[in-house]
């Protein structure tokens, strides 16, 4: 997802991800629309996993049957042609066969757009939840959430505050490796001049 290319505010632009055709379109197949989704997401952005993991759940059975099925066809398939040992192959992977884990992997491009364009300007506490509700897949363990940033060093100082505030959501420890980079920007004569 890139935040400048939703249609409407943050939490469509991330529903409208989450129910891409290559990322979990079962989102939206029980009848439930992109505007109700964000909608609720909007109410209760720390409820984000609550969203999706049942339906990854979905997922993982549906994966589960497909290849309990495979399984089962090249099988009987070994059997027909008189190829046991294929057969027994077969049938001992069936018995081991267990359920797998389904993740989703979000990738947030141009993050530094939540802070720098317009519809989230005026909105903190919009900019605020979308970044709980990142946090919260984040910490869902079924989500892995990747953001990347190429901002502009007058952006990345005016919205200091905000990238280690998200990175204090997410747990993690950036201060320390934000340091340098910060260092080397403020030495660089064209970012001094506000070129």
């Amino acid at each position: 997802m890139r935040p400048s290319e939703s249609t409407g505010d943050l939490f469509d632009g991330l529903v409208q991800a989450l129910a891409r055709a290559e990322a979990l379109p079962e989102l939206t197949s029980g009848g439930d629309t992109v505007d109700y989704l964000a909608a609720r997401l909007r109410q209760n952005p720390d409820a984000a996993d609550l969203l999706i993991s049942p339906l990854l759940g979905g997922v993982e059975y549906a994966a589960l049957k497909n290849d309990q099925e495979m399984l089962r066809r090249a099988a009987e398939e070994s059997l027909h042609e008189g190829r046991p040992r294929d057969q027994e192959f077969y049938e001992d992977s069936l018995r081991k066969l267990s359920r797998k884990v389904a993740r989703l992997v979000l990738v947030v491009d141009q993050f530094e757009e939540i802070f720098t364009i317009a519809q989230t300007l005026d909105a903190t506490g919009s900019r605020n939840d979308f970044v709980s509700a990142l946090a919260t897949l984040a910490r869902s363990g079924r989500v892995w959430v990747i953001v990347q940033s190429c901002a502009y060093p007058k952006a990345l100082f005016q919205n200091l505050a905000g990238v280690l505030s998200f990175c204090r959501v997410l747990g993690l420890k950036c201060a320390t490796r934000l340091a340098p980079l910060i260092r080397l920007l403020t030495r660089c004569r064209s970012i001094r001049c506000g070129i």
